[in-house]
């Protein structure tokens, strides 16, 4: 009998040493929790915010994905193709200058980028493109345009930040990280739409 009960008083000690573990453990998971959900919501930084709200912006009203299609019912099976893989030629003079509304305007008419924001005051890109196919002019492939623009962005120290649906902000990689804080914390990602775009829907 003596037996049976010390063996029971130690089936008991275990128990409560397992659940004071358990006890412990969920403590813990419950302040790491409210730390992280602390320092989430205190790491966005509002001015970061503010600078969003007020964003330049550029979103091309016939961007070339729907021009493809335009082709496809309107000309030829052989210029849809060209348009569909980016080889068909397009004229980018203003973009050749480095001008960065030129070259926000090119990713989001000639590159599928959607809306395109942004905050900074960018200087001139320098911008590399190949031999035109047409003397006098700046003409080159879609897809030639397309990548030179974008080359161009990270050799400034730039970078594309996913900004909503269809939107990307052109920002510095070293404020990356702070802008993506800011865009998640404005709900951007979650569907929420920046002032501009509810500016439009009001009566």
């Amino acid at each position: 009998m003596a037996t049976v009960q010390h063996k029971h008083g130690s089936v008991t000690r275990v128990s409560f040493w397992v659940l004071g573990i358990l006890a412990a453990f969920a403590a813990a998971a419950v302040l790491y929790v409210h730390y992280v959900a602390r320092t989430s919501s205190t790491s966005v930084d509002q001015a970061t915010v503010q600078r969003l709200q007020s964003a330049k912006h550029f979103q091309s009203t016939f961007p070339a994905q729907r021009q493809t299609f335009d082709l496809a019912k309107k000309s030829t099976l052989r210029h849809a193709a060209l348009n569909a893989i980016g080889m068909e030629l397009r004229e980018v003079g203003g973009m050749a200058t480095g001008s960065p509304e030129s070259v926000f305007a090119m990713l989001s008419h000639l590159g599928g980028f959607g809306e395109i924001i942004w905050v900074d005051q960018w200087t001139n890109f320098p911008i590399r493109l190949p031999p035109t196919k047409i003397p006098g002019q700046v003409v080159v492939p879609r897809r030639d345009a397309v990548r030179a623009a974008l080359d161009a962005i990270e050799t400034s120290g730039g970078c594309l930040v996913k900004a909503g649906e269809n939107r990307y902000l052109v920002a510095k990689v070293s404020e990356s990280k702070k802008f993506e804080a800011a865009i998640r914390a404005l709900g951007w990602l979650d569907g929420s739409q920046p002032p501009w775009i509810n500016a439009k829907r009001e009566p």
